[in-house]
């Protein structure tokens, strides 16, 4: 018998969440800090990892329910 969690621990409310995004958009557009980045190879792999969050994601998940099943398996 299997028992079923009644509140799952991945889902947030939205709302206190949303400000932040927000007040960054606003801030970015309204162009209040100058931030300059050098390009250097930090920067580099940091702006990779950002424009490719969404795969990264996506494929570590199945890694790691993988390695918690292989381990909870020895």
């Amino acid at each position: 018998h299997l028992d079923i969690p009644r509140k799952t621990t991945d889902l947030v409310s939205f709302i206190p969440w949303i400000s932040p995004v927000l007040i960054g958009t606003y801030f970015m557009h309204k162009s209040l800090f100058n931030i300059k980045i050098t390009n250097n190879i930090i920067s580099n792999k940091l702006a990779y990892l950002g424009r490719h969050s969404l795969a990264i994601y996506l494929i570590h998940q199945p890694i790691m329910y993988g390695a918690m099943l292989a381990i909870s398996k020895l």
